[in-house]
């Protein structure tokens, strides 16, 4: 903190690169502390996942008072992360606390529609607008997440309609990728493409062929991943 630069909505020169590792080994260290007092002692009880949300606070703050987009990450996570056992965590009694995964599922759509506008937001009011591409991707790593557990659901679940989503998703976050010379983002849409056909194959093709179609569909989509990213990086 003595040899921080100070606070500002821009972005910060680092006076040395150990700077950054150091905050993000401080802030790990500081939830393994936490969560060895909570493993010791039960303070929150049954509400220990509480602990995740204490750590993803201490995140936000350190992130965006020493301009640190490494621990941006870990305050991310650790907030879905919270979202996600709190509601997916079964009770003492074996139960579900929220319909898990229907709960889990939701919560990160929303965890994730969250992050997306953080991102725009920072942008438009110039608060750390460097830090949007973290917000972004940790928002679209979480949909695709969210909707390909639902394409992979099996039972009664309605998989055709999260497929369904999943494309019409992929197909318009890889047009502003393209557009936006974005090669991380574009590469997110298309692995959830991959994986979105690889549940499609699976209903469609069995048999001796299948292990030659599923080879073939992914080689295609490493040939297009890797065709797109040299044409991002010319236009750059």
């Amino acid at each position: 903190m003595r040899r921080a630069p100070p606070f500002t909505w821009g972005a910060v020169a680092t006076p040395h690169i150990a700077v950054d590792y150091a905050l993000l080994l401080a802030m790990l260290l500081f939830a393994a502390d936490l969560g060895y007092v909570e493993a010791q002692f039960r303070l929150l009880g049954p509400n220990w996942p509480w602990h995740l949300l204490i750590v993803a606070v201490a995140c936000f703050a350190a992130a965006y008072r020493f301009d640190s987009r490494a621990v941006l990450t870990l305050a991310l996570t650790s907030f879905a992360a919270w979202r996600g056992i709190s509601v997916g965590m079964p009770l003492a009694d074996g139960a579900a606390r929220g319909g898990s995964p229907d709960a889990v599922r939701a919560n990160a759509i929303l965890c994730a529609l969250l992050y997306v506008a953080a991102g725009v937001v920072s942008v438009r009011r110039k608060h750390k607008a460097h830090f949007e591409p973290v917000w972004v991707t940790a928002g679209l790593v979480l949909l695709f997440g969210a909707l390909l557990s639902g394409a992979w659901s099996r039972g009664a679940e309605p998989w055709l309609f999260w497929e369904a989503a999943l494309l019409v998703l992929a197909g318009v976050v890889m047009t502003i990728a393209y557009r936006l010379r974005r090669p991380l983002d574009f590469a997110i849409a298309l692995a959830a493409v991959y994986l979105g056909g690889l549940r499609a194959l699976q209903g469609l093709v069995s048999g001796a062929g299948a292990p030659l179609v599923v080879a073939a569909w992914s080689i295609g989509a490493l040939v297009a991943l890797i065709a797109a990213t040299r044409r991002l990086r010319r236009a750059e």
